[in-house]
């Protein structure tokens, strides 16, 4: 992440600099992310510092009801892509809508969908790209929802371009509801799962930051290749369990909570 500076966002840096700048000895300090870890851990860390991610409930119902092709009045076989999220400079929306529409003009059966709202002048600039692309018909803007989870899980592929997360949530419930997932390697806890991708997957695909062309054409063959796309869900299931399931965060928490105490 410290070979990443330019995609900082503002933010990022806004917090390493209050970071050093108020100096705290802490007994011990908890992140959210390895990739969160590594950016902001440094001297000031006196104590001992742990990871414990935001846990996701693995134990739920992963059924796919077809919802979201309803939704959008298409058949059950039309493949969808998208993503759910706040429109967000952070969420790099405009990369986003690219690799979707170069995926709509590969496939010509596709339709992608915007599930979440946000800030409108960049809700503007994606319905523009879209647009130009000749994709309108196929591009679905659905605002804020609050049965996202369901229509996530009916995805053929959930989509991230963000360039620093924290941790990304999103990606832990698509694994959860075994929803194939493709994202950019940006910072934070995108390197995390861009890491556990590369040591213990393949559980997704994982393309380098600002590469439209590499990871629309990833995406695609997803599409084609619906088997070996559940192949990788099933995968990034089986990992969540044993990382990022609620009941994991808790014994992680209850034994730095026992280390401390002594």
């Amino acid at each position: 992440i410290r070979d990443s500076t330019s995609q900082e966002s503002l933010l990022m840096k806004l917090e390493k600099t209050i970071y050093k700048v108020f100096k705290i000895n802490y007994d011990a300090t908890c992140y959210i992310s390895n990739g969160v870890r590594n950016y902001l851990s440094n001297s000031n860390d006196k104590g001992r510092s742990f990871t414990i991610y935001n846990p996701i409930d693995f134990n739920q119902d992963v059924n796919k009801e077809c919802k979201l092709h309803k939704l959008i009045g298409v058949s059950d076989d039309v493949p969808i892509i998208g993503t759910s999220c706040r429109i967000a400079k952070v969420k790099n929306p405009k990369m986003f809508t690219k690799v979707m529409c170069r995926v709509l003009q590969a496939n010509h059966r596709a339709h992608a969908v915007v599930i979440g709202d946000g800030e409108l002048g960049l809700k503007q600039a994606m319905e523009n790209l879209v647009m130009e692309a000749n994709v309108s018909s196929r591009f679905h803007f659905l605002g804020y929802r609050q049965d996202a989870p369901e229509l996530v899980r009916d995805l053929n592929c959930f989509v991230l371009t963000s360039t620093s997360e924290g941790l990304p949530t999103s990606i832990l419930e698509s694994m959860a509801g075994k929803t194939p997932f493709a994202m950019m390697e940006g910072n934070g806890g995108l390197k995390d799962i861009a890491d556990l991708n590369r040591e213990e997957g393949p559980i997704g695909v994982v393309a380098p930051i600002g590469d439209i062309e590499s990871l629309s054409k990833m995406i695609c063959d997803l599409i084609d290749n619906p088997d070996y796309a559940q192949v990788l869900a099933n995968n990034a299931y089986n990992l969540g369990c044993r990382y990022f399931d609620v009941e994991i965060a808790c014994s992680q928490l209850h034994n730095i909570y026992n280390v401390i105490l002594k």
